[in-house]
């Protein structure tokens, strides 16, 4: 004959997913079930994935894109991806190095992207008119220093021709003279030089002679340094626009060959 075992009472913590009976007698719900006694938190989705440890008055923990920005300081190194556009919030040496981090690697990601981002950090023509919009640029300043106003392909042949030539896709290229402001009165023209390392076979091989472009200057050799590399300075002429679509934006009017800061 069976016999009908007692039944037992489950007492304590809950295992995930199952229920039991308190001490007392009083039947316990389990945890997916309960009522949570924690408020959910709004948090930036920056910071989503970097909280889950920290304790709910610690600081936010800085996102990847502002590591990955302090890593590339920390390791004076350059942004793969050199700002693209004028920005009245950029220094004189910061649309300096945007220009030439961009002509440094002048066919990424696309051909002529580098002269493309020069293109738009000269100034552009009526670049004071209330009715222009910034991305309706039609025609930029030569970087020879006249008032003439280049469209696209033309500025692009530009940089393609002695001296500027040596710009493209040079080795190295670091500033060499402090940001100087020419003028005492008004500090809206700057003047940065420039000292770049390229290959001299390669700019020779690559290039046209002199003689075909009437206004290109001979570009000033600063010292020889060993094998086949070459340094060679420019100056960078810039002035801050005051008025219209690029008011506060730092712009390139001109670049010399040589040291003029």
């Amino acid at each position: 004959m069976l016999t009908k075992q007692p039944q037992r009472r489950f007492v304590g913590p809950c295992r995930q997913g199952q229920s039991g009976l308190s001490s007392s007698g009083d039947p316990v719900l389990p945890p997916t079930l309960q009522q949570p006694s924690w408020k959910r938190r709004k948090v930036n989705p920056p910071y989503a994935l970097c909280r889950c440890s920290a304790s709910p008055d610690s600081e936010p923990a800085p996102d990847l894109s502002t590591l990955f920005s302090r890593h590339v300081n920390e390791s004076e190194g350059r942004n793969p991806l050199p700002p693209r556009t004028p920005s009245p919030f950029m220094s004189p040496t910061a649309v300096v190095a945007a220009q030439m981090d961009a002509l440094q690697m002048n066919d990424w990601p696309e051909t002529d992207a580098g002269a493309r981002t020069a293109f738009a950090f000269t100034k552009p023509h009526d670049a004071e008119s209330p009715t222009r919009a910034p991305g309706s640029r039609r025609a930029a300043r030569s970087w020879h220093g006249q008032e003439d106003w280049l469209p696209f392909p033309e500025f692009s042949n530009m940089l393609h021709s002695p001296p500027l030539h040596s710009l493209l896709n040079c080795d190295q290229w670091q500033a060499v003279s402090p940001l100087v402001f020419p003028s005492t009165t008004r500090e809206t023209k700057a003047v940065q030089a420039i000292e770049i390392c390229t290959s001299q076979q390669r700019q020779l091989g690559d290039q046209p002679p002199a003689e075909q472009h009437p206004h290109a200057v001979a570009p000033q050799q600063t010292r020889s340094p060993p094998s086949d590399q070459r340094r060679l300075t420019f100056t960078f002429c810039l002035e801050r626009v005051e008025v219209g679509p690029y008011k506060g934006c730092w712009l390139t009017v001109g670049v010399r060959a040589g040291n003029y800061a």
